[in-house]
């Protein structure tokens, strides 16, 4: 059955989705992504093996970023996908039942960054702040009003081309892993990532997005045919840039 497009655009051409089963096409080519995570108001610092002075404590962050790559989706009819967190990471410590995150897809260019949100914890300093992320909300509209769900702030990485916005729904602890049920809500791709139904470059010179191949090895996802011959014929190509799959 061909699916219908209920995508809306909104200001700057920047496509919005709401049908999970089109938001969950942005996840099929299990693109690498970085997770952003604001614990809500009122909600304790999660605590470590050893307890922390109570300024320390006051001032831990509840905020994160992290690197991810282990995710798929489930049932995308009712937006259901599956996210595997390591538990020793901080970001584990952050996600719950009930919990929003966001899911940012990078590209081509920003190997450096997703390198550099891999190499560095988030347990005792602002990951956001030692960066100098780009931040914005879901969608790329400013700071200015926080969106929230459930309680939860939600922050998004402006050069990323599209945001998916994520609630936990269940979370099983399996082989020293988090094994999160996900709830797909809503989600913004940018134009030149999306013809309807596919997410995937549109034209020659759209910087492609990119999955995580192992053995430190990085691929780039481009549409077969290529949008033009000068593209290049091969459906992925690989970088030896390491890869933080596994970072906190």
């Amino acid at each position: 059955m061909e699916l219908e497009d209920k995508s809306a655009a909104s200001s700057g051409g920047i496509v919005e989705l709401t049908q999970t089963s089109l938001i969950s096409r942005l996840l099929y080519p299990n693109p690498v992504c970085m997770l952003t995570v604001w614990a809500g108001n009122g909600e304790q610092a999660p605590a470590t093996s050893a307890p922390l002075p109570d300024k320390a404590a006051a001032v831990r962050p509840r905020r994160n970023v992290m690197t991810i790559s282990w995710l798929t989706c489930i049932n995308n009819q009712v937006g259901l996908v599956f996210c595997a967190v390591n538990k020793r990471r901080h970001t584990a410590s952050l996600l719950r039942v009930g919990r929003s995150f966001v899911l940012n897809v990078p590209v081509q260019g920003m190997e450096e960054l997703v390198l550099a949100v891999g190499g560095c914890t988030g347990k005792d300093e602002d990951k956001f702040d030692k960066l100098n992320l780009d931040l914005c909300q879901p969608g790329w509209t400013d700071l200015d009003t926080m969106i929230e769900d459930g309680g939860d702030r939600l922050l998004a990485i402006r050069p990323c081309v599209a945001h998916v916005v994520c609630r936990v729904e269940a979370v099983q602890d399996k082989a020293g892993h988090l094994l999160l049920h996900c709830r797909l809500q809503r989600a913004w791709v940018r134009p030149d990532y999306w013809n309807g139904k596919n997410f995937i470059p549109q034209r020659p010179g759209v910087p492609p997005y990119f999955t995580f191949l192992g053995a430190q090895t990085f691929g780039y996802v481009w549409p077969h045919p290529p949008p033009s011959s000068s593209s290049s014929s091969s459906s992925s190509s690989t970088s030896s840039s390491s890869s933080s799959s596994s970072s906190s």
